[in-house]
């Protein structure tokens, strides 16, 4: 796993064993506040004991970008965090956790104690957090999922941007125009470094590279799905069409790039065709 010192008080743990997923922490001397686990212990358990050789006061809060498992499997094993999220992430927990759960299981079973923990601490809109001197600006930035929120450490310029930002943007759980919005509002901070849901840490001058890219990408996709519907061809139609011109690789994501490509079409479509978009 790669570990990755973003500034004096923030560090980024990206995952080698499920596509790069990135989750960290922030030290302050109250204690530490984690973003995010990794999907399997072994990852949660070493990102847990580095916060705890940094901040030996304990992990204190645990704030969860989204619901979705690759991000919050971990939470179990952070026994002594208050865990905070959106108020619909805490609804989506308990309504499709444990049977999510049940089927990762079958599938790896070094998940075998795993458990759904519930955040006790919910909000919606936007949330401030202040913890050992520096403060948490946590607000809703929807579009890869309906749950969705950012971490703002104002005295870092560092944002935590969950699954909003990765090398190929997802929305086949979410919203396409909802992401290109949430991207566009990204733009309104001051940033020095953005720690992505998958692919590790964007410094300054990658950052608005990577949110017009995005942009771009989700733009140009839309108006192809959009001439496929008006032509009543069918969204398998599209795959057809390198990644390349559309300005993606299929090795992003370690290699997960053609996937969640062909996901955002028939995502997509499907939403186009119910006069969504």
């Amino acid at each position: 796993m790669i570990r990755d010192r973003v500034s004096d008080n923030i560090y980024a743990f990206v995952s080698d064993l499920y596509y790069e997923v990135t989750a960290g922490f922030i030290a302050t001397p109250e204690g530490a506040v984690v973003i995010d686990t990794l999907p399997f212990p072994s990852e949660t358990l070493e990102l847990k004991k580095a916060a705890l050789k940094e901040c030996p006061e304990g992990i204190k809060y645990l704030i969860l970008t989204h619901y979705h498992a690759d991000h919050t499997l971990g939470s179990y094993l952070l026994e002594s965090a208050e865990i905070i999220a959106h108020k619909r992430t805490r609804t989506f927990l308990a309504r499709e956790g444990a049977q999510r759960l049940a089927e990762i299981k079958s599938l790896h079973p070094e998940l075998e104690n795993a458990s759904i923990i519930l955040p006790s601490i919910t909000f919606t809109g936007a949330m401030n957090l202040s913890v050992g001197g520096l403060n948490l600006y946590l607000f809703e930035l929807f579009g890869h999922s309906h749950d969705s929120i950012a971490v703002y450490v104002q005295e870092e310029k560092t944002l935590f941007a969950g699954d909003l930002l990765m090398p190929i943007p997802l929305v086949a759980d979410g919203d396409v125009d909802l992401t290109i919005a949430s991207l566009e509002a990204m733009k309104n901070f001051n940033l020095e470094y953005v720690v992505q849901g998958h692919g590790g840490v964007l410094l300054k001058g990658e950052i608005m590279d990577m949110i017009d890219d995005n942009i771009r990408y989700l733009q140009r996709l839309k108006a192809k799905v959009a001439e496929a519907v008006s032509k009543k061809r069918s969204p398998e139609s599209l795959f057809k069409i390198k990644m390349e011109e559309f300005g993606k690789s299929p090795l992003a994501i370690g290699a997960m790039g053609e996937p969640v490509h062909k996901a955002n079409i028939l995502a997509i479509y499907e939403a186009m065709k119910r006069g969504q978009h």
